[in-house]
């Protein structure tokens, strides 16, 4: 397979496109739009939102195309990542191509140690970019009663096992309870 030759996939219509001398090494995938906050600021999760996701399969074909391209990242970001029953099918996918997952992207209620060990069985320590937009807001921002706590506890779980939590602050700023962007 040739990352030159056209296919269904718009990944190899992008790579052939590059400049010449330029190539691709990091990728980022939707892994799901889905996700089980409210945040005020995101699409994501408005109130009339349809996302499909991506079947297993399709994502699994994705993961060998851009292996034959040469990249060697992924970041995973949703939605939630963590909220695809099949995660673990497409990390082990990644890691049979030696694809290192560099940052998942996550809003940390559903990072726990079984994540942790799953992820370490395939040999893949990602970052982890955790969204947290301070004390005494970050719920009602996020939609969630709790979202603080699972947030915190995810960052202990992080520094825990010696990886490297990174906190994301929504570009949302609020004002007398109205959520304005940026």
């Amino acid at each position: 397979m040739d990352c030159r030759q056209p296919d269904r996939l718009l990944i190899r219509k992008e790579v052939r496109h590059l400049p010449k001398g330029r190539r691709l090494f990091i990728a980022k995938s939707y892994s799901t739009r889905k996700c089980n906050y409210r945040c005020r600021h995101c699409l994501v999760s408005a109130p009339n939102a349809h996302h499909p996701q991506l079947p297993l399969q399709d994502f699994l074909h994705i993961i060998r195309e851009i292996a034959v391209c040469g990249i060697n990242r992924v970041d995973i970001t949703g939605g939630e990542p963590f909220l695809r029953s099949d995660f673990e099918e497409i990390v082990k996918e990644l890691s049979s191509f030696n694809i290192d997952i560099g940052t998942v992207f996550t809003n940390a209620s559903l990072l726990t140690e079984d994540v942790l060990q799953m992820l370490k069985k395939y040999h893949q320590y990602p970052a982890f970019q955790l969204s947290f937009d301070g004390l005494g807001h970050h719920d009602w921002l996020r939609g969630v009663e709790g979202a603080e706590l699972e947030a915190d506890k995810a960052f202990r779980l992080l520094q825990k096992h010696e990886l490297q939590p990174n906190m994301e602050k929504s570009k949302a700023g609020v004002t007398n309870g109205t959520v304005l962007l940026s």
